[in-house]
């Protein structure tokens, strides 16, 4: 690794040069010792690059993948199981040596083998033509950071062998959903579910074969009846297919819908806690820490309120905090700063700062709420959902409403509202 002032300054203007490169970019850095660690602070300002480690050694800091390896035999019967016919050559021994014997790459080939009916020779010249890189034991490790994301570079080349529009679409969604070695309730991404959620009911005979031969292809694992991607699958497809708030608008809009109780009749919010992982993996998988939001982003903003919603709800203050953080983050971009609905923002955050004892915060968003309500709404009486007590202990009860030139005695105590979240 760098060791001197002089290098260090190299990697450094390196590091700058490449953030200054626009567009998704990926970062292989092969081997890398432990000691790479002590640069994660400076690669995480690579906001648009994807960075990859290689390295038999524990990278601190970092989210690690151990690659599954086979001995040869091994991984010969695998391939094999898989292929559903004898294999057993020259060309397949180099190939399994080459993707180092890796578990899921054998069954990612062997699968596309077997569709194809493509001998180990064939295979073998098809991979050399797309560059498949060597593998050899190692593991696989990105920084911990929402600016970077798990990939499997040794998967990308396979990836692009062959996926047709249709099926590509199926897996840009399914790769912001929660992936196979989270715990789920398999119902929440069944055939029906998915085919609901991706907007599919017209097509659904030719959705559900494109979702069953996925799975038989080994990009989705089918389990109990509900279908993923495995987590390094996952990275890979976003890596290729980039989901954002446009083309996966359907799913986060009909996720969203999942979070919605119903007014008709009366249903708690509580009662939409079970949909949570789903819209939270989805939320994540479009969410970008930083950039200039955009009106297209608005379908996350409404994703992220409903969560704050629902998290209020629940009484988990942190997680409600964090969405509307978020949430408010887009709209700050993409509405008017006396916008009605930012005062209904501010005053959740308000109030969940409230519950979460920050007062000194909580009276601050209070003042941002009515700074807006007295601009845009003057001399309108205006009662709105406050759950914090933070204006009782400062101005006592009646003030939050004598700055519309109303005194009201009696104590005041409602619930969280929700800003502009119908769908």
């Amino acid at each position: 690794m760098i060791r001197s002032n002089a290098l260090v300054e190299h990697f450094r203007q390196a590091i700058d040069a490449l953030a200054a490169m626009e567009g998704q970019n990926l970062l292989v850095i092969d081997n890398a010792p432990e000691a790479a660690a002590a640069y994660l602070e400076e690669l995480s300002k690579l906001e648009h690059w994807r960075i990859l480690f290689t390295s038999r050694a524990a990278i601190p800091n970092t989210a690690t993948f151990r690659l599954d390896t086979l001995t040869p035999e091994e991984a010969t019967q695998l391939y094999e199981r898989i292929y559903e016919k004898p294999a057993q050559s020259e060309p397949l021994d180099t190939i399994l040596n080459d993707i180092g014997y890796h578990t899921l790459t054998i069954e990612l080939l062997a699968a596309y083998a077997r569709d194809k009916k493509l001998e180990p020779p064939a295979l073998l010249d098809l991979l050399r033509q797309k560059g498949l890189a060597r593998l050899d034991d190692y593991e696989v490790n990105t920084p911990r950071s929402a600016k970077t994301q798990d990939i499997a570079a040794h998967l990308r080349d396979v990836f692009l062998l062959e996926l047709d529009a249709a099926e590509q679409e199926i897996l840009r969604n399914c790769c912001i959903l929660p992936t196979s070695n989270v715990p789920l309730d398999p119902d929440l991404v069944s055939e029906d579910r998915l085919c609901d959620l991706f907007g599919k009911k017209e097509g659904e005979t030719d959705f559900k074969k494109r979702l069953r031969r996925l799975a038989r292809m080994n990009w989705l694992v089918e389990s109990q009846g509900g279908y993923r991607c495995h987590p390094v699958i996952a990275e890979t497809a976003k890596a290729q297919l980039l989901p954002d708030a446009v083309n996966c608008g359907v799913l986060i809009k009909n996720v969203t819908r999942l979070l919605i109780p119903d007014k008709e009749t009366n249903e708690p919010g509580i009662k939409r806690a079970p949909f949570a992982p789903l819209a939270e993996a989805v939320f994540k998988g479009v969410w970008k820490e930083k950039g200039d939001f955009e009106e297209a982003d608005q379908a996350k903003r409404k994703i992220g309120v409903w969560l704050d919603n629902l998290f209020s709800n629940t009484g988990n203050n942190h997680k409600s905090l964090e969405y509307n953080q978020k949430a408010l983050s887009i709209w700050e971009k993409v509405l008017p700063m006396d916008h009605p609905d930012l005062a209904i923002s501010y005053n959740n955050l308000s109030s969940t700062y409230g519950a979460l004892g920050e007062h000194q915060k909580s009276l601050e968003y209070h003042e941002k709420a009515l700074a807006i309500r007295e601009k845009v709404l003057p001399g309108i009486i205006l009662i709105w959902h406050v759950r914090s007590t933070t204006w009782r202990q400062h101005y006592g009860a009646w003030a939050i409403f004598g700055k519309f030139g109303i005194q009201r005695k009696s104590p005041f105590h409602l619930g969280k509202s929700v800003a502009g979240g119908s769908s």
